[in-house]
């Protein structure tokens, strides 16, 4: 018996674009490559290590600065009525790890979608791949997206959470647990920004692995 397919209709008009998406997601084997391998530099590299969470701790620290009241854009010359006023800072370090590992996460459901969208239009099943290795390689990249969004939820919470222990602080800036709110914040961000990456490199190469079977070895589950 024949194995199902997806769609078993296509459209001569769409049969052009259709090639265009299996070239583009072959091409995708050799950006996958090379992800991981960055993947693997940013685990490795100090802004990612203990050396710079000392880093981010001690700018967690100084984020809760006082900054002079300002009359018509300029300081008020009389000092008795010179004011300060507690502003939240953001932890610097922290920006600059959150946009690396955002442009990460959008480079992984890019790819992730593209061969999911290969699977869905029955692209896979002319070079030999049978329908039920494509839902199961459909409901891996489901899975593994879903994580990934899950991951990148975490980074927007993180600023939900720390503008509101920003708050408690400007309300409150005599009670010192806010303070230590605020450090943990920024410690507990750090952690789950390597868990981050940890994912992407696991679920880069499960996608890997899925590109590569598809091209080099249909019909062979491994």
């Amino acid at each position: 018996m024949r194995p199902k397919k997806l769609n078993n209709s296509i459209d001569e008009s769409d049969r052009e674009l259709i090639q265009a998406l299996e070239l583009d997601g072959k091409r995708i084997e050799n950006l996958i490559k090379e992800n991981v391998e960055k993947l693997d530099r940013m685990l490795d590299d100090d802004l990612f290590n203990q050396t710079n969470l000392n880093a981010i701790q001690s700018l967690a620290r100084e984020s809760v600065v006082n900054v002079p009241a300002l009359i018509d854009n300029k300081l008020n010359d009389d000092k008795s009525s010179l004011e300060s006023h507690l502003v939240i800072k953001s932890n610097e370090r922290l920006e600059i790890l959150v946009e690396r590992v955002k442009h990460e996460i959008f480079l992984f459901i890019e790819n992730a979608e593209k061969i999911r969208v290969l699977i869905e239009l029955n692209v896979m099943y002319s070079n030999g791949i049978d329908y039920e290795t494509q839902c199961l390689w459909k409901n891996q990249l489901i899975q593994m997206q879903g994580q990934i969004s899950s991951n990148h939820m975490d980074i927007l919470n993180y600023y939900q959470n720390r503008s509101e222990i920003g708050i408690s602080i400007l309300k409150q800036p005599r009670i010192s647990d806010c303070w230590e709110q605020l450090i943990e914040t920024d410690e507990d961000c750090f952690f789950k920004l390597r868990i981050i990456l940890h994912n992407l490199r696991l679920f880069n190469v499960r996608l890997y692995d899925i590109v590569y079977r598809w091209i080099y070895f249909p019909n062979k589950l491994m």
